[in-house]
């Protein structure tokens, strides 16, 4: 991949993006989610970037006023939005602690979903309030 565009999409995260990790409840327990978004008007943009990192799923995101112009968004989670979070991490500049701090959590998630028995759970609530608060 060409630093020009790894340096391209940390623009578009940057700017327009959202690095969250959010927990989610499974039948096994908990599941901390790391997920990775940009919504925008333009459906070349995120398809640019869909095919660029080869990852990602485009959803269409509701009008709530018919003044508004339809918008989608480009959508990854966790495996695939570390591997994109890792690839632009050089080049982003307004998200670069909350990617830290994204990849951080990573190194603390149980890989196999259950984090019942994780004894980092405490650490990994703090990066979610941590990574919410820096959005703010």
């Amino acid at each position: 991949m060409r630093v020009r565009d790894l340096a391209w999409a940390a623009g578009i995260i940057d700017g327009e993006g959202c690095i969250t990790l959010y927990k989610s409840r499974t039948n096994s327990g908990t599941a901390y989610v790391m997920k990775v978004t940009v919504t925008n008007t333009s459906m070349p943009m995120l398809s640019h970037l869909q095919v660029l990192f080869n990852c990602g799923y485009i959803g269409h995101k509701r009008r709530y006023s018919i003044r508004h112009k339809p918008c989608a968004i480009w959508e990854v989670t966790t495996k695939n939005a570390e591997r994109v979070l890792r690839l632009v991490q050089p080049y982003l500049i307004i998200k670069a602690e909350e990617c830290r701090l994204a990849l951080h959590s990573r190194t603390l998630i149980n890989p196999h979903g259950n984090n019942k028995r994780n004894k980092n759970i405490e650490v990994l609530n703090r990066l979610l309030v941590h990574i919410q608060e820096l959005k703010h």
